[in-house]
């Protein structure tokens, strides 16, 4: 629900779209009004159609993603650990993973 509220966004220096207050995920401004493409926003895709559980799923299955903590303040803090330890971790780009400084300056 919350990829879809369409109330609050930003765009950043460079166009892209941003969804509410997720920080760190962004769509092309190219891309807006078009359904996305699973191959070329995989994140996004599988968070907007099926929810954390599932990208929590795919990120250990896919990428061996491991949680670093025991406990989670909500979704988005676990959401944004995935991201995070999938960009540090891995040598896979995600398009929708940008700015990568947001993953890459101490978050992890």
């Amino acid at each position: 629900i919350e990829l879809s509220d369409t109330s609050h966004f930003h765009l950043d220096l460079f166009e892209n779209y941003i969804p509410g207050l997720c920080a760190g995920l962004v769509i092309e401004r190219e891309h807006l009004g078009h359904p996305l493409s699973a191959d070329e926003y995989p994140l996004l895709h599988k968070l907007y159609t099926q929810g954390i559980r599932e990208l929590y799923r795919w990120a250990q299955k896919g990428f061996g993603y491991q949680p670093l903590r025991p406990n989670y303040i909500n979704k988005c803090d676990l959401c944004t650990e995935i991201r995070a330890v999938l960009v540090e971790n891995t040598h896979t780009h995600f398009k929708e993973l940008q700015p990568i400084e947001f993953y890459t300056v101490g978050y992890t």
